[in-house]
């Protein structure tokens, strides 16, 4: 665990040729992007061929993440036209190297660094919560959806569903996460994780009945917790956390 989150997690991320960030909010289809990222740069599987993009020392574009302006240097050029080709539009890859500084909303957690993610280093879910929610979407008459709907970086076993609710620090061994703001979700949690096609499961529907936020700052609908970095260390799976409130 790192300050901006998990090792190699969304340090790279696809821009248009107007610099923004692209997703699987207005391109589903990057849902069949397989990514594997190391030490030495990015395996990129699409379109039944394998890619490689290692990790840039040149030339830098202002690349825009939501309201976040990150000076990142970019891939070479290669990479960008086999995903230009695939995408059906000019796009290129950039990368998120030390000098690409960009800080988490100060509202929520001041001083706290973060990646391309949407805004915190971490989200972490509740198994009990994911429980919860698709009993109201068998009830609805379909079948339960997996925590892939929601990617979070971090899924806690419980048997308490929103227990994350109660919680303001995480001591996982040696790392400490501090919890500092309700995630929001969007229509990526109606989309196949594998394909970006639509499903027809309501979860929308099950979050707006069940976990609706009634906090002005943060409007929409529930589903785990964002968190920052308090202190760094090895995660691994298995691992017993401790919650303090």
């Amino acid at each position: 665990m790192r300050p901006r989150g998990l090792r190699h997690d969304r340090r790279w991320m696809i821009i248009n040729a107007d610099n923004q960030f692209l997703s699987q909010r207005n391109r589903p289809k990057l849902a069949q992007l397989c990514a594997l990222a190391d030490d030495n740069g990015l395996r990129l599987d699409f379109n039944g061929h394998v890619h490689r993009a290692a990790i840039p020392y040149g030339e830098r574009v202002n690349a825009q993440v939501w309201s976040s302006i990150v000076n990142a240097p970019m891939a070479k050029s290669p990479i960008h036209a086999a995903l230009s080709d695939w995408l059906g539009e000019a796009v290129r890859l950039v990368y998120m190297d030390a000098a690409a500084a960009r800080r988490v909303n100060e509202d929520w957690a001041a001083g706290h660094e973060t990646s391309f993610s949407d805004g915190f280093p971490i989200l972490i879910a509740n198994s009990a919560s994911l429980d919860a929610v698709n009993d109201y979407i068998v009830k609805a008459g379909h079948k339960p959806v997996s925590m892939a709907r929601f990617r979070p970086n971090i899924v806690i076993e419980t048997d308490r569903p929103y227990a994350e609710d109660d919680w303001k620090c995480l001591d996982i061994g040696d790392v400490q996460l501090d919890l500092v703001k309700p995630c929001t979700r969007c229509i990526v949690t109606t989309l196949d994780p594998l394909t970006g096609t639509a499903q027809p499961e309501p979860v929308i529907e099950a979050l707006n009945a069940l976990r609706m936020s009634s906090d002005p700052r943060n409007k929409g609908v529930l589903f785990g917790v964002n968190a920052v970095v308090r202190k760094i260390g090895r995660v691994e799976i298995g691992q017993t956390i401790l919650a303090s409130s």
